[in-house]
């Protein structure tokens, strides 16, 4: 129930709404402070002293994404042009409270779910979240807006891409870490922004661009260099 509070009912609340109160640019560069929250967290509740190789590393993959968020944007953080000064700023902390329960939950889940495999305790983990999140979409009808054609689609993407994402996320949680783990989410935006290139839908991405991909590439394998005590924790004879 605490995991699928904090990373499912409550990342999927926080994110999606600091995404309708000022955009999705603005969110995903707020989002890109997540390893750093991991680290602050890992240090502060559980006395966790990642070496400074791994410091370092944690900062450049940061800076790197942040940097990109800037850039691509076009605006500046990319904020709605009709969010005001109120809306903003409560926008931006409800993305940071959507950093602060992922980077809980990356925590908790390496040491709950220690010694388990991911395929046996995410159903539980997402089908208490999928319970929780019910109640809104209930309150709110949402049920009855979905097209059949959108089920579909739903489907489809949750099947053939959410969940196997998330299996491999969670097995790098308890092979990796917290730390490795939500630092190497930072390379999406740039494999996207790559794969669009790929497939025509846009133009070659700058040198500038293709920097920061190498930079946060770097950092995420400078991750890897931590003590033992920030390893997902072997199960006990």
């Amino acid at each position: 129930m605490a995991l699928g509070s904090l990373g499912v009912f409550g990342y999927s609340v926080a994110s999606i709404w600091a995404i309708r109160l000022v955009g999705a640019t603005t969110t995903n560069v707020v989002l890109a402070l997540l390893p750093c929250a991991t680290f602050l967290l890992g240090a502060v509740l559980f006395r966790q002293r990642p070496g400074r190789v791994a410091l370092a590393g944690t900062c450049l993959a940061v800076t790197a994404a942040v940097a990109y968020g800037f850039l691509d944007s076009g605006r500046g953080l990319g904020i709605r042009g009709d969010a005001s000064g109120g809306r903003t700023v409560l926008g931006v902390l409800t993305a940071l409270a959507a950093v602060g329960c992922m980077a809980l939950y990356a925590h908790y889940y390496n040491r709950l779910a220690a010694g388990s495999s991911s395929l046996v305790t995410l159903p539980a983990v997402f089908g208490a979240g999928a319970l929780m999140l019910l109640l809104p979409a209930l309150t709110l009808n949402s049920f009855g807006q979905v097209t059949p054609a959108q089920w579909g689609g739903l489907l489809l993407l949750g099947c053939g891409i959410y969940v196997p994402a998330y299996i491999i996320q969670h097995e790098l949680l308890l092979r990796r870490g917290p730390l490795f783990t939500t630092s190497m989410a930072l390379t999406v935006p740039f494999v996207v922004r790559v794969c669009t290139w790929g497939i025509g839908q846009a133009g070659p991405p700058s040198p500038f661009v293709l920097g920061l991909l190498i930079a946060c590439c770097i950092g995420v394998r400078l991750t890897l260099a931590q003590p033992r005590g920030l390893q997902a924790r072997t199960p006990r004879p």
